[in-house]
């Protein structure tokens, strides 16, 4: 769910199990606006209504998405999840011993490191 690719690859060195459902969530994560779901976790726990600012970092594989939400002007509450998820599903199809489509993979490369922008 992170879309940290730094973090499957020190995971799957490690055995680690689950790599299905890991790779579910990141064949859903690659459809998914960052922003949007980010900002719906925060006012699911905070309530709607609030307004908010977002910040792009890039991080080695991708970019890291801040979504912070505003009190005064101040934040008060925040998340964050990398865009690395195109990276995560090639690591965990290759270690399922999947064989992906080239034109799969070349939309993912397409795409970009950073689908909300």
């Amino acid at each position: 769910r992170r879309g940290s690719a730094g973090t499957v690859r020190a995971l799957l060195r490690y055995g680690a199990p689950g790599l299905d459902g890991a790779l579910e969530e990141a064949h859903r994560m690659l459809a998914v606006d960052v922003v949007a779901e980010l900002r719906r976790a925060l006012e699911a726990l905070h309530g709607p209504g609030h307004p908010s600012v977002v910040r792009r970092t890039p991080v080695p594989g991708g970019v890291l998405v801040t979504v912070e939400l505003l009190r005064d002007g101040r934040p008060f509450a925040g998340q964050d999840r990398e865009t690395g998820h195109a990276a995560v599903a090639t690591l965990l199809e290759e270690a399922l011993g999947l064989v992906t489509p080239s034109e799969h993979l070349a939309v993912r490369a397409l795409r970009g490191r950073d689908p909300g922008r």
